[in-house]
């Protein structure tokens, strides 16, 4: 609606599916590196932690569109507050593991074997196996022990492939409590809010993907945008949308201080 009036081609501080908007902050890209590392090189476990809004999910889906379908098969699952023969299963079914859209099933051992000649079969037709699990800080010992059988599977089975774990902080120590599953991680990636400079850059750029070459927020306006986000890439995002609304319904051509204050006020119900 009010792209128009900033010279946007595009929403600007909306999200999108594919990581066209990614930001290579410092922690963000560091983390990605380390689960392209996890991912490439068959090591296993890849545990990503960061609090609200801090771009987990987002990250997560640079890391697939990076990696890409051709190549790989994605099992995301995104609601995992599942038995543990339930999180199994739905594993099964978003491997395309044969036999398991029945929600009887084969029990627990019948799940594994037939996620084993899945593996084998994606294998053997040149595509990498990667099992991305969002939340994961609400699964629970039993959870988390079928994880640790289920990667069982990558010794000397001829079936491999990577896990990532994606949550809030309290995941490392679920993890740590499950000694067979702390031993396969190979990376521990955890996002830290955007600094001060990076925070600006981060709009800069979104502005700049979205098709405007200069920036409409004053350097006032910028600084107080991080001040008032902490640095957490959605709180950025959401101060920024509607602040360039309400500036378009003004008519103004520019955003100050005032105007990020105005908006992060409205935004807390204020």
């Amino acid at each position: 609606m009010h792209e128009a009036h900033w010279r946007l081609t595009r929403p600007a501080f909306e999200c999108d599916s594919d990581g066209t908007f990614y930001f290579p902050s410092r922690s963000h890209e560091g983390a990605l590196l380390k689960l392209r590392y996890v991912v490439d090189h068959h090591k296993g476990v890849g545990v990503l932690v960061g609090g609200h809004g801090s771009g987990k999910t987002y990250l997560i889906q640079r890391l697939i569109h990076e990696l890409g379908h051709e190549t790989h098969h994605f099992a995301r699952i995104v609601f995992p507050a599942l038995s543990a023969e339930d999180l199994l299963r739905d594993i099964a079914v978003r491997l395309g593991a044969e036999g398991e859209s029945s929600p009887e099933g084969e029990g627990m051992d019948g799940l594994l074997r037939a996620i084993e000649r899945r593996l084998r079969q994606l294998g053997a037709g040149g595509r990498v196996p990667v099992i991305v699990i969002d939340e994961a800080q609400v699964l629970g010992p039993e959870q988390l022990q079928m994880l640790q059988l289920l990667l069982n599977l990558n010794d000397g089975s001829g079936a491999r492939m990577s896990l990532v774990l994606a949550g809030h902080v309290e995941l490392l120590a679920h993890v740590r409590r499950i000694g067979g599953l702390e031993s396969r991680v190979a990376a521990h990636c955890a996002l830290s809010p955007l600094s001060a400079n990076e925070t600006a850059e981060y709009v800069r750029h979104r502005l700049h993907v979205a098709g405007r070459h200069s920036c409409p927020f004053r350097e006032d306006a910028l600084e107080t945008i991080f001040e008032l986000s902490g640095g957490a890439p959605r709180r950025i995002n959401q101060i920024c949308d509607l602040a360039l609304l309400i500036g378009f319904a003004d008519t103004q051509r520019e955003l100050s201080r005032v105007d990020i204050t105005a908006a992060a006020a409205e935004l807390a119900g204020k």
